[in-house]
Order: C-alpha cells, then sequence, then structure tokens
C-alpha cells in the first residue's frame, strides 16, 4: 500500500512536466450518495491516469468511527467523448465503541464505468456513467488474528462526474 501511494504522489510530478492536461473533480455514487473528490493527469489525448479519495470521522454518543477511501483508476477516451475506466477502490474503516471494541473494517471493490464526457464551458465537463463494481469485505473485530469474511457483492449504481480540465 505504501509503494502505491508513493507512486501516486511522484505521478504528477513526472506528468506535469510534459505539460499534460490536469483533472481535478467530484463524482457523485448513488448507492450511498457519496461525493469522491478525485484527481487526474492526460498522459495521451485519450488516456486519463487519477484517483479518487476521501476521508470521514463521524462522533455519536456510543461510538466513533473513521473512514479513508483510496481509489486509483485509468479512463480511456474515444474521438466522441464515450469513456471506459477502470479502477481498484481500498477503503478501510474504524470503529471505537463506548465499550472500547475496536473493529477494522477493510473493503475491496474492482470496478468499471462506462460513461458520456460533455464539456459545459471551456473547463467544466460534465460525466454521466453506469458503474458495475465487485465487493469483498472483511472485518477484525478487535481480536489479534481474528478475520472474518462478510458476503461478496456485485452492484450496478449512476455516477455522476463534475471534473475541471486545467
Amino acid at each position: 500500500m505504501k509503494k502505491l501511494l508513493l507512486i501516486l504522489l511522484c505521478l504528477p510530478m513526472i506528468v506535469f512536466g510534459q505539460k499534460k492536461t490536469i483533472v481535478v473533480g467530484v463524482d457523485v455514487e448513488s448507492s450511498i450518495l457519496n461525493l469522491k473528490p478525485n484527481f487526474g493527469v492526460f498522459i495521451s489525448n485519450s488516456v486519463l491516469v487519477g484517483t479518487g479519495f476521501s476521508y470521514s470521522s463521524t462522533n455519536s454518543i456510543s461510538q466513533i468511527t473513521d473512514q479513508i477511501i483510496l481509489s486509483p483508476y485509468i479512463r480511456f477516451y474515444d474521438n466522441s467523448n464515450i469513456f471506459f475506466s477502470i479502477d481498484y477502490t481500498f477503503s478501510q474503516s474504524t470503529l471505537m465503541s463506548e465499550t472500547d471494541t475496536y473493529v477494522n473494517f477493510k473493503n475491496a471493490i474492482v470496478g468499471s464505468n462506462i460513461g458520456y464526457s460533455k464539456n459545459i464551458s471551456d473547463h467544466l465537463y460534465l460525466d454521466p456513467s453506469i458503474r458495475l463494481s465487485y465487493t469483498s469485505n472483511y472485518d477484525n473485530n478487535g481480536i489479534d488474528g481474528y478475520i472474518s469474511e462478510k458476503p461478496k457483492a456485485f452492484q450496478i449504481e449512476f455516477v455522476l462526474g463534475f471534473h475541471f480540465r486545467l
């Protein structure tokens, strides 16, 4: 995971020297109304490489939940602005309850989108797409060495992306 983070942090520095288009935006995923900020860089006229990321922390009377999500992707465009993307999403959630029980959930999601990129202005693009994903969930309920596997799931959802190309 550390190597992947290092590559994702160094990639923009390598590509910026080539003066390619930078993309910054947010995707709204319909399944849980999730907002996922993302950034990417065109490495050619039709290939965009980037990552989505998010962090959330919620506090209630009985528990605290922290979640980190990282989702690198590669997106391919054709001449008519139709795109296809492949991504790998890793999320990790930790929960501290009032009984001091620590739970660690890990989700691995492999997904793909097919959509259309429509320019609204010179720099703003609207990218609606349909997403198909496969999720694998594991959790560690605080006991060393105990990991239980949760059910795997396929999911189809609508994603609405808003992206600025700089």
